[in-house]
């Protein structure tokens, strides 16, 4: 049995809307299969993203790529926003999303993103 690793992780902060969690995950789940993308990207929760003043907030991160967090989600409205930029991160150098204009109402909702460290990094 061959195993697949995921290129992209959606973090889903637990912590945020703990009484709509587990549907929020099996919508955005049916959505990223639904867009081709069920090969590629997994879901995971974590208690907290650290992003309290502004929930409900999501972070995507894979190997080797990025990792952004982004607050003020609103799922499911904005379902389609994170399609949009699971696709740009996905097709992006590193994860590192240059132009963020396809990203629709997520780029006002970055919180931060921190480029992915090279496999040996320098000492300072």
């Amino acid at each position: 049995m061959e195993t697949h690793l995921a290129e992209a992780v959606v973090v889903v902060c637990e912590t945020c809307r703990p009484d709509s969690t587990d549907k929020l995950v099996l919508g955005l789940a049916e959505a990223i299969t639904a867009a081709g993308l069920g090969g590629s990207v997994a879901i995971m929760r974590q208690a907290c993203l650290n992003v309290c003043d502004s929930p409900f907030a999501i972070a995507i991160q894979g190997p080797g790529r990025a990792t952004y967090v982004f607050g003020d989600v609103a799922l499911p409205d904005d379902t389609a926003d994170v399609i949009a930029v699971l696709r740009l991160y996905l097709e992006s150098q590193a994860g590192w999303i240059e132009d963020a204009r396809g990203c629709g109402r997520l780029r006002d909702c970055l919180k931060s993103r921190v480029r992915a460290l090279p496999e040996r990094p320098p000492l300072a």
